[in-house]
């Protein structure tokens, strides 16, 4: 796997621009470096999770109906869903902008190195090959329709993982890594905010705007010291 160093914003731009929409790339920022690319139902701690994973999915959709329409959701559409609101599940969640990736990368902790990862699946609209995502063997992606303003203004795609407790690597496609320096993440998260990729805009909503807000006022107490 292809791994370079950034060192500014505009260091950042020049690399992430020979990624062009078309060719299927997708983008995924962790604040820490070091995390596996693992789905979270892959992980230790959810091994029981994905030993029963069909019984575990539909013990949460015969509950999760009664917050939201069941119009035209099919199976793929409930597994993004539950993964968006935080269940173990085999997806791991990407964007199709860089800027969005690199938002995720550097926000909020500033203590460790972060990673943006460049992701061309090998095989493609896997959405396509299986009827059901649990059935999926191969990794692939998937795009679920836009019952989520969130996924919509994130311009959110998912991977489904075959084998979801084996790590992503380049036997599943074309993988590149951008190490993030700690050292400039903060100052990261203000070039970003310059140019409108915020939790205000990225979260619609109450909480999108609240966590806005409190970073604007930690940024201006830094001013004031």
């Amino acid at each position: 796997m292809r791994e370079i160093q950034v060192e500014n914003f505009g260091d950042y731009h020049n690399a992430l621009s020979q990624y062009q929409w078309f060719e299927r790339w997708m983008f995924r920022g962790q604040c820490e470096a070091d995390w596996p690319l693992i789905p979270k139902i892959g992980r230790k701690k959810y091994k029981h999770a994905l030993k029963y994973e069909r019984a575990f999915f539909r013990a949460w959709k015969r509950q999760a109906v009664a917050y939201f329409s069941r119009d035209n959701i099919d199976d793929w559409d409930y597994l993004a869903l539950a993964q968006h609101h935080g269940l173990a599940t085999r997806l791991l969640d990407w964007t199709r902008n860089p800027l969005v990736a690199l938002f995720f990368a550097v926000h909020g902790q500033y203590d460790t190195d972060g990673v943006v990862y460049v992701f061309k699946p090998k095989h493609h609209y896997v959405q396509d090959e299986s009827p059901h995502p649990l059935k999926a063997e191969k990794t692939g992606y998937f795009t679920p329709h836009s019952f989520s303003e969130r996924i919509v203004q994130q311009r959110g795609v998912f991977t489904v993982h075959g084998k979801p407790d084996k790590k992503l690597n380049e036997k599943d496609g074309e993988l590149h890594q951008y190490i993030i320096p700690k050292q400039i993440k903060q100052h990261l998260s203000k070039d970003l905010n310059n140019y409108g990729i915020n939790m205000m805009t990225l979260f619609p909503g109450l909480d999108g705007l609240s966590d806005f807000m409190n970073w604007q006022a930690a940024i201006l107490h830094e001013f004031e010291e």
